[in-house]
């Protein structure tokens, strides 16, 4: 039985996570059986992100990786009939969007003042208090980082959007 690694429903949606309902929408378009683990567990992902699946004691991280690891194991690609053109308009599609158009919605969520207030309110507000004043800053300071280090976060808020 595959265990999808992920995080709690957020924001009305089933994940706030892209590469999460990714893996899970493909889990559920291929027909296999699955279980969720909502809680989190990053710590334990081979990657330090989510998502993450564990099938019969083999430990996958990264949402591409556990799709060519699906195809492969259980021969479900949805992909297989595309000719090389449609494969290699995909692969570019699905690079603007995990490799660039990803990097605003992060900035958007975590940097622009309205996104954080809700990032805050949804990731955040379980926490003791003591620790609600420290880790989100944390957790902000890295992402903010990350952003700088990609490249989006060298502009402006009006060049971002």
């Amino acid at each position: 039985m595959i265990t999808l690694y992920q995080f709690a429903p957020a924001f009305g949606l089933p994940n706030p996570s892209s590469f999460c309902v990714k893996v899970e929408t493909y889990l559920r378009m291929v027909g296999l059986d699955y279980v969720l683990d909502n809680d989190s567990k990053i710590n334990r992902s081979p990657k330090e992100k989510l998502p993450f699946i564990v099938d019969d004691g083999v430990t996958i991280g990264d949402s591409s990786l556990i799709l060519n690891y699906l195809n492969q194991k259980y021969d479900c690609d949805l992909d297989k009939h595309l000719t090389t053109a449609q494969q290699a308009q995909l692969l570019s599609t699905k690079m603007l969007i995990e490799e660039h158009l990803y990097w605003v919605v992060v900035y958007s969520r975590w940097i622009d003042p309205v996104g954080w207030e809700s990032i805050q309110s949804a990731f955040f507000s379980d926490l003791l208090p003591i620790v609600r004043s420290v880790v989100p800053k944390l957790v902000r300071g890295k992402i903010t980082k990350q952003l700088y280090a990609q490249g989006i976060g060298r502009h402006t808020p009006e060049e971002i959007y």
